[in-house]
C-alpha cells in the first residue's frame, strides 16, 4: 500500500481545523427605530411618505405580515413596511434595501413580496373605475382642462415620461 504522507498530513489538519474551528457567537443588534430617528423631512426624503401615512398603511396591512413568532427575532411589521416602502422609493437592489435595515438580501425579497402582496390586496378599497357614463365624461372632461389630455379617466403615479400633448 503507498500512501502518501503529505496527503495525510494535509487531511490531518483540516480535521483539526474543523474540530478547533469557533462559530461566531450569536449576537442579536438592536433594530434602528426609523420613525423616531428620522424628522419629518429626512423620512419623507429616504421612504417618499409622511409618518402619518406609513402609520394609515401599516395600520390597514399589519394583520396581513404580522409573524405569529419572535424567533430569530423576528422583523416587526412596521420594520417590513419601511424595507419595502424603501425599495419602492429608491428603484435600487434589494441587497441595498436589506443593507440599510440590517437584514439579508433574501430577508428583504421575502419580506417586500409579502409586504407588496397585503397592500395590493387593498386595491379594492382604493381603486375603482368610473362606471356610469355621466362620471366617465366628467372625469374625461377634467383631465382635458387641466393638460388637454383626451379621453384619460384617470392616472397612476410612476414613471413620468415626457411627450407633447394631442392637445396642443
Amino acid at each position: 500500500m503507498n500512501i502518501q504522507p503529505n496527503l495525510l498530513f494535509e487531511d490531518d489538519n483540516e480535521i483539526l481545523e474543523f474540530i478547533n474551528y469557533r462559530q461566531r457567537p450569536y449576537t442579536v443588534r438592536d433594530r434602528i427605530k426609523h420613525m423616531m430617528k428620522w424628522d419629518d423631512h429626512d423620512f419623507r426624503m429616504r421612504f417618499r411618505l409622511f409618518k402619518v401615512v406609513v402609520e394609515q398603511v401599516l395600520d390597514l396591512i399589519r394583520d396581513n405580515i404580522s409573524v405569529e413568532n419572535q424567533w430569530n427575532c423576528a422583523i416587526a411589521p412596521v420594520d417590513q413596511l419601511l424595507v419595502t416602502l424603501r425599495f419602492y422609493a429608491t428603484g435600487s437592489f434589494l441587497i441595498n434595501a436589506g443593507d440599510f435595515f440590517g437584514v439579508s438580501k433574501s430577508s428583504a425579497c421575502i419580506i417586500i413580496r409579502t409586504v407588496s402582496t397585503a397592500i395590493a390586496c387593498l386595491c379594492h378599497q382604493f381603486i375603482r373605475m368610473p362606471t356610469a357614463d355621466e362620471e366617465v365624461y366628467t372625469l374625461q372632461r377634467g383631465f382635458y382642462e387641466i393638460a388637454r389630455f383626451p379621453r384619460a379617466i384617470g392616472a397612476i403615479d410612476c414613471t413620468h415620461i415626457q411627450f407633447q400633448s394631442p392637445g396642443y
